[in-house]
Formats: structure tokens, C-alpha cells, sequence
């Protein structure tokens, strides 16, 4: 009985919760959605394709945006791209898509500010 007791507050002892980062919980959770892999890459396709992408381009041509914002939003397109034809598992895809995404999301925003401005 007294060999349960101690076993009993040793498991306690161990099984104290640390504190995991956003980041850490963010790649935990998209490397778990690997077995979703080929639609998440058409919904990246799409979203990059169809939406991001031509008002980022549209955002661009408003404020008569240089050859950088060009060269982030093809780097930003092509960088989803590549991650998704070399078959890399959704625990880099889903990351490079929201970084890419984000990135030009701000270009965007930024080419509004411009032409509101």
C-alpha cells in the first residue's frame, strides 16, 4: 500500500504542465493535419490563386507599386507553391502558407493606405 502511495506522488511530481509556446501548439497542430494534406493544398491554391493574389496585383497596379512588391508577391506565390509540389508534410506547407499569405496581406494594406491617403 505504501508502494502505491509513493508511486501515486512521483506521477504527480512528473506530470506537472509546462508552458508550451503558440509557436510550438501552431506546428503541433498543423503537423496533426497531415492526413488532410491534398485538400489543404487545393484550398491554398485557391485562396492564393483566386483571391490574394489578383487584389494584391490590383492593390498594386492602384498605387503604381515598383518592382518590389512584384517580386515579394511572386516569391510569396511560388514560395506556397514549391512547399506544395516538393510533398512536404502540412507541418511546413500550413506555415509558409499563413507567412505568405500575411506578407501579402500587409502589401495590400499598405497599397490602400497609399491610395486613400
Amino acid at each position: 500500500m505504501k508502494a502505491e502511495v509513493i508511486q501515486s506522488s512521483l506521477v504527480l511530481q512528473n506530470t506537472t504542465t509546462k508552458q508550451i509556446s503558440p509557436y510550438k501548439q501552431f506546428i503541433a497542430w498543423a503537423a496533426s493535419k497531415d492526413s488532410l494534406r491534398l485538400p489543404a493544398l487545393a484550398i491554398m491554391f485557391v485562396i492564393h490563386g483566386c483571391i490574394t493574389i489578383p487584389l494584391a496585383l490590383l492593390s498594386m497596379n492602384l498605387v503604381d507599386g515598383g518592382i518590389v512588391q512584384v517580386a515579394i508577391i511572386a516569391l510569396g506565390s511560388y514560395s506556397v507553391l514549391v512547399v506544395n509540389l516538393a510533398a512536404l508534410s502540412t507541418k511546413v506547407t500550413i506555415p509558409v502558407y499563413f507567412a505568405s499569405t500575411a506578407l501579402i496581406l500587409l502589401i495590400i494594406l499598405r497599397n490602400l493606405i497609399v491610395f486613400l491617403g
